[in-house]
């Protein structure tokens, strides 16, 4: 029953997920604008998890990038990991949260509430200021 729950959980995630088509990884290079992707990552390590890991930006392969931008749609896609929780906040989402988790076997603990926690409101501010800075987001389709 667990497997069947599972497999229902990965079909819904895959679903819900932007699609890569034309998607843009966005890294540190210039014409994003100053270290765009490196600030990102420094304010969540400052805010949320000095412990947060995130993959490498990679242009070639934008899906696997921590920050990616749709220009079909105006979205962007932040994600990372915090030990055995991979999140991913997601701009434009119908939900109007855009806040995802996966964990496995994640303990409820205070430790670990505190960083969920910490993780939401992260969340919140991340979209309200890319929201803020529409602009910039406009100025990507261009790139």
């Amino acid at each position: 029953m667990l497997n069947i729950i599972r497999h229902l959980n990965e079909e819904n995630s895959a679903e819900e997920a932007p699609a890569a088509k034309g998607a843009i990884a966005i890294t540190n290079d210039p014409k994003f604008g100053q270290q765009v992707l490196s600030s990102q990552i420094e304010e969540f390590k400052a805010s949320v998890d000095g412990g947060a890991e995130f993959s490498a930006g990679n242009e070639e392969n934008p899906e696997d990038s921590p920050l990616i931008y749709f220009p079909d749609n105006g979205n962007l896609v932040f994600s990372g990991r915090i030990r055995n929780i991979k999140w991913q906040f997601v701009l434009k989402d119908e939900s109007g949260e855009g806040c995802y988790i996966w964990a496995d076997k994640l303990q409820l603990t205070d430790s670990n509430m505190q960083t969920l926690s910490r993780l939401h409101g992260f969340s919140k501010n991340w979209k309200e200021n890319w929201q803020k800075e529409g602009a910039s987001l406009e100025k990507l389709k261009n790139i």
